[in-house]
């Protein structure tokens, strides 16, 4: 009988200790952007996105900021006026990227798009001697994308940006 009572003692006592372990042990946190994402336009038309994610683990991190741009490109001629000709529209998709692997399940940094290559002056202006110049540019679907082993964990959209000069 006191066996008995000993090996339900103990049966009940592992019992307890595992499910006490069970419910205490930390579960996978989600990965998510410590701050929200940042975007910044610079006076040279591009833009640098500031990113800060965490709980991603220790796999290799891969971060995308995509866009797609809209340029009007205008053509100044050698005295540096600008040409009253309709001048000409430039489109291109913009993407940049780096990989990093994550510490302590932290990454940090920053990405920069742009500005877009502007087409040759002879496709665009009278002649040669003209120089192009961006009037205005639009960064269309601006997207910061975090990958680990292809699936995306973590996804941030800026949205449509302008600039001009």
């Amino acid at each position: 009988m006191i066996l008995q009572t000993r090996i339900i003692a103990f049966s009940l006592t592992l019992f307890i200790t595992v499910g006490i372990m069970f419910i205490s042990s930390p579960v996978a946190a989600k990965p998510h952007f410590s701050v929200s994402p940042a975007i910044v336009k610079s006076s040279d038309l591009s833009v640098t996105a500031d990113y800060e994610a965490k709980d991603l683990g220790k796999r290799t991190a891969n971060i995308t900021l995509n866009s797609q741009s809209t340029a009007l490109i205008g053509c100044l001629n050698p005295g540096g006026k600008l040409s009253p000709s309709k001048g000409a529209e430039s489109e291109q998709m913009l993407s940049e990227s780096v990989k990093i692997k994550p510490k302590d399940g932290k990454i940090k940094g920053s990405l920069t798009l742009g500005p877009p290559k502007l087409p040759s002056v002879l496709e665009v202006c009278p002649n040669k001697n003209w120089s192009t110049s961006i009037l205005s540019l639009t960064y269309e679907n601006v997207a910061l994308d975090i990958k680990q082993r292809n699936s995306e964990i973590l996804k941030f959209s800026f949205g449509n940006l302008s600039q001009s000069r």
